[in-house]
C-alpha cells in the first residue's frame, strides 16, 4: 500500500546480539563486555574486533530473516530503526550488506526518547504503520503514538518469522479512492 511504512528494530529482533556479543566477548578475551569497553576498542581501530565484525556480523541474522524481508517488501517502504551509538550500529548494518540492502531507510536514534521521536515523525508522515520491535517499553510508547500493528518480538525465542508469517495472512490495506 502506498505510504505503509514498516520499521523493524535491528538488535534482537534482525540480528542476534546476545550470540554476536558472546562472539565478540571470546575474541577479545573478556568475561565482561561492555558497549564502553567495544566502542574503545573501535576507536583504537583494534583488528581482531574489526576483523571480527567484517567477517562475522552478517553470521548473526536470525535464520529465515533476509527471506521474510524480501516478502513483505513489496507491502510499503521499509525502515530500519536501530539505537545506540551510531558509530558501532552503522558498523553493523555496513557489514550486513545483505540486510542493509533490503532497506529504503535507516535510522541510527541515540536513546529509547529519541527513537520514539523518530517513530513519531514516522507516523506524521501518514500512512499506515506496521512495527517490529523486541523491546516491550518501546512498544508500549510506540502504542501510545499509534495503536495498531505494533508486533512485539520475543527476546527469549526470536518469532520474528512467525509474526511476519501472520501479518501477511491477515495484511489488508486501507485504500482510500477519493472521487
Amino acid at each position: 500500500m502506498e505510504n505503509t511504512k514498516i520499521i523493524f528494530d535491528l538488535d534482537r529482533t534482525l540480528l542476534n546480539t546476545d550470540a554476536m556479543k558472546h562472539g565478540i566477548a571470546e575474541v577479545l578475551g573478556v568475561d565482561n563486555l561492555t558497549t564502553d569497553f567495544v566502542l574503545e576498542k573501535l576507536r583504537e581501530r583494534d583488528e581482531r574486533l574489526l576483523s571480527f565484525l567484517e567477517e562475522k556480523t552478517a553470521d548473526y541474522i536470525f535464520p529465515g530473516v533476509l527471506d521474510k524481508l524480501d516478502e513483505i517488501k513489496q507491502m510499503g517502504e521499509m525502515v530500519l530503526l536501530t539505537m545506540g551509538d551510531k558509530e558501532l550500529q552503522k558498523i553493523k548494518v555496513d557489514e550486513m550488506r545483505e540486510l542493509k540492502e533490503k532497506f529504503d531507510r535507516i535510522l541510527y536514534p541515540k536513546d529509547s526518547q529519541e527513537k520514539i521521536a523518530f517513530f513519531r515523525e514516522l507516523v506524521e508522515e501518514g500512512g499506515e504503520i506496521i512495527s517490529f520491535n523486541d523491546n516491550q517499553e518501546e512498544n508500549d510508547e510506540f502504542k501510545k503514538i499509534y495503536p495498531k500493528n505494533i508486533f512485539s518480538v520475543s527476546k527469549e525465542q526470536n518469532n520474528l518469522n512467525e509474526l511476519i508469517d501472520d501479518l501477511k495472512k491477515k495484511w489488508k490495506p486501507i485504500d482510500f479512492k477519493f472521487k
